[in-house]
């Protein structure tokens, strides 16, 4: 107790931070955290043993890692359960006798809570995306404790091993070479999926082949690449496994359109915003595409759909502007395009626009 008390002074400014910060943080966000997943706190506690099972693989034997993974909810009492409970409980009684053999039990048990509490905010799976509830990234701080309890370990199996009267360990600085070498090759070879996008998602498809959102995000790479060849087809399997998925349908016919397919880019934005219509972007391209096709009181629509869900957005008064024009609507059209240059004064296209319109009086 008296080391406790000795140790306020130094510790009270970062717990007044955090205090503040906590208090800032429920202030804005009105609480702590907000359901953002419509399942019962019992399946979340029934998947709790899977995700800190998945962790402790991760931190003891990082290799093959990933940004993304296929870990779905436990729903019920299957092996799913009981196989990973099983053996967190006894990496935690074997992590309990460990520690209490060591000499520095204070400091064990201090690196012991650097592993397991930043891990427990994690565990509110109903404030996390489905189908994305692990990442490897919650295992920074825990890493540090790791390797705390490392340290302390080979020390003392150093001390209390001998084989043949000689150490049981090389030297410290031996080990330490050793490892870093090892942790350094690992980091080599597992950071080149971070070179670009198309690079990270093909291995997030890999690692998580049931993953919509990581499959749908890849061939937005591939698009944005200038491959929709590649791009297409992903998204039509997509849709083949989950045909009202929004954000596939919806990529797909913006896909559909930049490459000049009229028609079908049509019927796919439609159905997009049938699905969910709150997107204002999904308009903007459908009154584009129904532009293409001459269809121009279909196209003015929707272009007005698109602005009403969001006035200030960056051409969107451009388009009905276009539109516009090409109904004959001269005088509307420019005051769209006016619209526009008042929002957005740097939009050339649209000074360009107007300045034409404006010399064919």
């Amino acid at each position: 107790m008296p080391k406790a008390t000795a140790a306020l002074p130094g510790v009270a400014p970062y717990v007044l931070l955090a205090l503040i910060y906590i208090g800032v943080r429920y202030r804005v966000l009105r609480g702590f955290a907000h359901p953002t997943v419509p399942i019962s706190w019992t399946e979340a506690l029934l998947t709790w043993p899977s995700i800190l099972w998945f962790y402790a693989q991760h931190l003891l034997l990082p290799f093959r890692l990933s940004e993304f993974y296929s870990l779905d909810y436990v729903h019920h009492a299957t092996a799913g359960l009981v196989l990973p409970l099983f053996l967190l409980l006894a990496l935690g009684l074997a992590l309990y006798y460990w520690i209490r053999a060591l000499p520095q039990k204070q400091v064990a048990f201090f690196a012991l809570a650097l592993i397991v509490l930043p891990l427990l905010p994690v565990l509110n799976l109903r404030s996390l995306t489905p189908g994305d509830i692990v990442h490897d990234r919650y295992l920074y701080l825990p890493s540090a404790g790791l390797a705390l309890l490392a340290a302390l370990s080979l020390r003392e199996i150093d001390r209390r091993v001998t084989w043949f009267g000689a150490a049981a360990l090389p030297p410290a600085g031996t080990l330490v070479v050793v490892v870093a070498l090892v942790f350094a090759l690992l980091t080599v070879t597992q950071q080149t999926q971070w070179a670009n996008d198309i690079l990270l998602y093909t291995r997030g498809a890999e690692s998580a082949p049931d993953n919509l959102t990581v499959r749908d995000n890849l061939a937005n790479a591939l698009l944005s690449a200038n491959q929709p060849q590649r791009a297409i087809p992903l998204y039509l399997d997509i849709l083949k496994r989950s045909p009202n998925f929004w954000r596939s349908n919806y990529n797909l016919g913006f896909a559909l359109y930049q490459t000049g397919n009229a028609a079908a880019a049509e019927q796919t934005l439609q159905r997009a915003i049938m699905i969910d219509s709150s997107d204002s972007d999904q308009y903007i391209y459908l009154a584009l595409v129904e532009l293409q096709l001459k269809k121009f009181p279909e196209a003015a629509d929707n272009a007005r759909q698109a602005i009403a869900r969001n006035p200030q957005a960056r051409g969107y008064h451009f388009v009905l502007g276009l539109i516009l024009e090409a109904q004959g609507n001269r005088d509307a059209a420019i005051a769209a395009f006016n619209t526009e240059l008042r929002e957005h004064p740097d939009n050339a296209p649209a000074a360009a626009e107007l300045q034409k319109i404006e010399l064919t009086e």
